[in-house]
């Protein structure tokens, strides 16, 4: 039998400032209605429906966004064992953590711990995507996967795991937690989820023939 183990730990910290961006609909709609009229700074346009008193129409121009910084730990790790007659059994492992990410959406906005948290909270926008439809920035995330391969036969089994984060709805208490909408935030927690699959191949091998004694034309 042979054995062979492998690992590799990367630490990594990225860091972005100035992102061109453009802002999104709503923060312009809702600094619209908090600047005094002819506030808006320039190439900004928002028009209002007479009647519904909603926005039809909001044009933007691009932006400098804030700074970005994230850091984090990818770690992997394989173990194979190669058998005579048994085939090759392989157990690998690739996990990342994400320590830290901070977020600044712009140069005089708040800096933000988004990490742990979805990627569309308020203070966030639609910098990251649609604002209805949010992932999140994982703590952890990783898939552990056992495989066994012998005579042209792949066996794989793989668990996957992405961690629970946290999110702030639209909807907020009233002051000491009254039941009428007010201007404290709710969190609510998406819990973990763990996947499981499984896969098996047979891989056919065709040798094409070849003639012995070839016939020339």
């Amino acid at each position: 039998p042979n054995a062979t183990l492998t690992m590799s730990v990367d630490f990594w910290d990225v860091e972005r400032t100035g992102v061109v961006t453009v802002p999104s609909a709503q923060s312009l709609v809702s600094q619209f209605f908090n600047t005094p009229l002819g506030g808006l700074p320039p190439g900004v346009q928002v028009n209002i429906d007479p009647t519904t008193n909603t926005a039809n129409f909001v044009k933007s121009g691009f932006e400098n966004s804030g700074r970005q910084r994230a850091r984090g730990i990818d770690m992997s790790l394989q173990y194979q064992f190669q058998t005579a007659n048994w085939g090759t059994f392989t157990w690998s492992n690739d996990w990342t953590y994400l320590d830290s990410f901070l977020f600044q959406l712009n140069g005089a906005a708040k800096t933000h711990e988004v990490s742990g948290r979805t990627n569309n909270d308020p203070f966030e926008g639609a910098f990251f995507g649609q604002v209805t439809i949010g992932d999140g920035w994982l703590k952890w995330k990783g898939i552990s996967r056992l495989t066994w391969d012998w005579n042209n036969f792949d066996l794989s089994i793989a668990g996957r795991y992405n961690d629970g984060f946290r999110e702030e709805r639209t909807q907020k208490f009233g002051i000491n937690g009254a039941p009428t909408p007010g201007n404290v935030p709710i969190e609510h927690w998406i819990k973990q989820r763990f996947f499981f699959d499984g896969q098996l191949s047979y891989t056919l091998l065709f040798t094409q023939p070849v003639e012995e004694h070839p016939v020339a034309g």
